[in-house]
Order: C-alpha cells, then structure tokens, then sequence
C-alpha cells in the first residue's frame, strides 16, 4: 500500500490552487506554493502553510514553467508530492521523464509526481 503523502507542492495558481489547498487541508495535508512576484499578494500564496517565489522579479508567468524551479523547491522544503505538474507538461510538451526518474526529496526518498508513477 502506497504511504500517505506528508506535504505536496501545488504547481498552480489562482482558483485552482485554492480549491487544491482547501482539499488538502480537508485531508490535513500540510501545503507548499509557488508564486512569482506578479502573484505576491495571490491568495494561494496566504492559504498555503508554506510559500516560495520562483523567477526573476521581471517575469510575472515565466517561472510557472520552469520545471526545474519547481521541483527545486519541492526537494530543499521536505516535500513528496507534487501536483499538477503533468498539467503543466502536457500543456507545454516538457518532457520531463529523466527529471522524474531520478526526482527524491531532502531525505533520498522518492517523489511522488501525479500522472507519473514512481518505481
């Protein structure tokens, strides 16, 4: 049996965030966001336990993309989900099947990343 996810990372924004944070805290789930600094005062950044900006100051959408940035964020804070982020993948056409492989958190331990499994 899979274990229980211990802290996700929400690749989103808006309205969808919120109702993903609110699910979460239904589930006593505690949360990360991500925003930019166009999104500073969002309320899925005051919703969420936990919150980090990703990008430049300058790029107000940009870094919602940038993979890389997100699961940086998902691995230095300790989480093991994250969701979405096939979302955002198969949106894009980002491939990132190598990054997922090999994708574990702040303690060696595998990354649960929605639409791919984890072996």
């Amino acid at each position: 049996m899979p274990s229980r996810i211990q802290k996700v990372l929400i690749a989103n924004r808006g309205e969808i965030a919120i109702r993903i944070l609110r699910a979460a805290a239904e589930l006593k789930i505690p949360t990360v966001a991500v925003y930019t600094r166009e999104d500073r005062f969002s309320p899925h950044r005051y919703k969420a336990d936990e919150a980090y900006q990703i990008g430049a100051d300058d790029e107000p959408l940009k870094p919602y993309l940038d993979i890389d940035a997100i699961i940086d964020v998902a691995e230095r804070h300790g989480v093991d989900a994250i969701h979405d982020i096939a979302n955002i993948t198969g949106v894009f056409g980002v491939n990132v099947g190598a990054v997922i492989e090999d994708l574990e958190d702040v303690d060696g331990n595998p990354v649960s990343v929605d639409g791919f499994p984890q072996s």
